[in-house]
């Protein structure tokens, strides 16, 4: 865990499309994205790939992703991402990376969500995920 004087602030914007955001924590090595609305398939496959390769380029592997305002996300999605991604992810960054999450207010999308999560940990790698109620919380952690 990085020990901060100053509390973080929210960088440059290395990402944007219609569902998410992805900005700079500089003083955190890491990333603040953030997901609004529905998030489809084709979404998926443009963010996440996106995220990694911008990760590789700074070597950062902390995470903040706040998913309050995600309404709906598609479950073919999900499984992409459990199958084609999240492996990548680890052949390409290892481990050590860690997330802190803002979870939707939807009930069935924190369902949803919680599954990832599992299926992440199931993997046995040495990932650190925690859920929290707001960004400033899942920063401090961070």
């Amino acid at each position: 865990m990085l020990v901060l004087e100053e509390e973080p602030q929210v960088g440059k914007v290395v990402f944007k499309n219609s569902v998410a955001v992805m900005e700079e924590l500089p003083l955190l090595e890491g990333y603040l994205i953030t997901i609004r609305g529905e998030l489809t398939l084709a979404d998926y496959k443009e963010i996440y790939p996106k995220a990694l390769e911008i990760m590789l380029e700074t070597g950062w592997k902390n995470l903040v992703f706040n998913m309050l305002e995600m309404t709906k996300d598609d479950m073919q999605g999900r499984a992409w991402y459990m199958r084609q991604h999240l492996p990548e992810v680890f052949k390409k960054i290892g481990d050590g990376f860690r997330a802190g999450v803002i979870q939707p207010t939807s009930s069935f999308q924190r369902f949803a969500l919680g599954i990832v999560i599992k299926g992440i940990r199931a993997t046995g790698r040495k990932v650190e995920i925690k859920f929290f109620d707001t960004e400033k919380e899942a920063m401090a952690w961070i």
